[in-house]
């Protein structure tokens, strides 16, 4: 069977949360972190679904691409997010900040 693969760029940026929720989700062999350079960006880009990074393959093949919701998928499956509607609200709000301040 294979393992969920990240793809972003060779640093933090909106991968930061989504690869610490993955490595809590799955340990440190149960996805692939697969790091981009920048010159490398030309050509993969017209495979990306929207055009753009990250991108998590799923390991039925499926790709999703959008970086919020990627880290809530992983938050939920790691147990860092929250079962409380309430608390998941407040969780809403703090990534939706976060990634408007990106």
């Amino acid at each position: 069977m294979s393992v969920p693969k990240l793809t972003y760029f060779d640093l933090a940026g909106r991968a930061l949360g989504l690869r610490i929720a993955m490595f809590k989700a799955f340990g440190k062999d149960g996805w692939k972190d697969e790091r981009i350079q920048f010159q490398d960006w030309k050509d993969l880009k017209p495979t990306t679904p929207l055009g753009c990074l990250p991108v998590l393959t799923l390991s039925d093949g499926k790709q999703m691409t959008q970086s919020e919701a990627l880290t809530r998928w992983a938050g939920k499956k790691s147990g860092l997010y929250p079962e409380d509607d309430d608390a998941a609200f407040i969780v809403y709000d703090v990534c939706s900040t976060a990634s408007e301040a990106i």
